[in-house]
């Protein structure tokens, strides 16, 4: 939790010294973040998608948000409608279900 406390402070400090939006992508999230996920939520999106999310992304989703301020324009929320298994991504942030 202490992580997730210092990227919140970290957004902040970066919102006050980049007014402007000048740097790359921030002009598209504007430092801000998503809504954070419940865990029935999160659990909704694994079974229909059969994924297993790890405790590390689960609690970015649950304590700080779900996407947006990231890398260039931003992370992409996670939803029910943007999964497209098989998910090509490092088997520590999502793995298939199947697999357990």
């Amino acid at each position: 939790m202490e992580r997730i406390n210092i990227i919140k402070k970290k957004l902040g400090e970066l919102s006050n010294l980049d007014k402007q939006f000048a740097i790359f992508g921030s002009a598209t999230h504007q430092y801000q973040l998503g809504q954070t996920l419940n865990e029935e939520e999160i659990i909704q999106i694994e079974a229909q998608n059969n994924i297993f999310l790890s405790t590390e992304y689960r609690s970015i989703l649950k304590h700080l948000g779900n996407g947006g301020a990231g890398c260039g324009y931003g992370l992409e929320p996670l939803t029910l409608k943007n999964i497209s298994p098989p998910y090509i991504g490092t088997e520590k942030l999502l793995r298939n279900l199947e697999r357990f």
